[in-house]
């Protein structure tokens, strides 16, 4: 069976669908937080905190005090986080799993796979799907990341003896 050529113009109507929708702005701010629950290695000033809550405890001459909480440092900690690896395809899964909800509890759903067939409509799900679930979790990682960077203090901060 011969897929017709509209199934990319699907796919991107699908996923423009499902990224216009509240569960992907959802999925953004809980990578976010997902994100700042990771926790900063010990020093002197802080044992074992989590960035988000150095965001509130710390001050800048605190943050100064250890390379290891620089942003450089910080920014690529976040997949060490506990709850990372668990979490994430949960949240990249919201959107997409929302969205089929309405659509099967809605009555929509027959409607469409008597419309598109099932190999079409599967295939439309499945890559729009993927693509809202990696783009809500790379904005989320970029949001993160720019918090960090404008927060903390770069290493060019530190003097040479710490």
């Amino acid at each position: 069976m011969v897929l017709h050529n509209n199934l990319p113009k699907m796919v991107i109507n699908e996923f423009l669908h499902l990224w216009n929708s509240w569960p992907s702005a959802v999925a953004i701010g809980l990578t976010f937080l997902l994100c700042m629950s990771t926790e900063l290695p010990e020093t002197s000033v802080s044992n074992s905190i989590t960035v988000l809550s150095s965001f509130i405890l710390l001050s800048k001459e605190d943050m100064l005090s250890s390379d290891a909480l620089c942003a450089e440092a910080t920014i690529l900690r976040f997949m060490d986080g506990r709850w990372f690896p668990i979490l994430l395809p949960v949240i990249a899964g919201f959107p997409s799993v929302y969205s089929f909800f309405d659509e099967w509890f809605g009555g929509g759903y027959y409607n469409v796979l008597f419309r598109y067939g099932r190999r079409k409509y599967t295939l439309t799900k499945s890559f729009s799907c993927a693509l809202t679930g990696a783009a809500a979790i790379l904005i989320g990682c970029i949001l993160y990341a720019i918090c960090i960077y404008i927060y903390c203090p770069h290493i060019s901060s530190y003097t040479e003896t710490q």
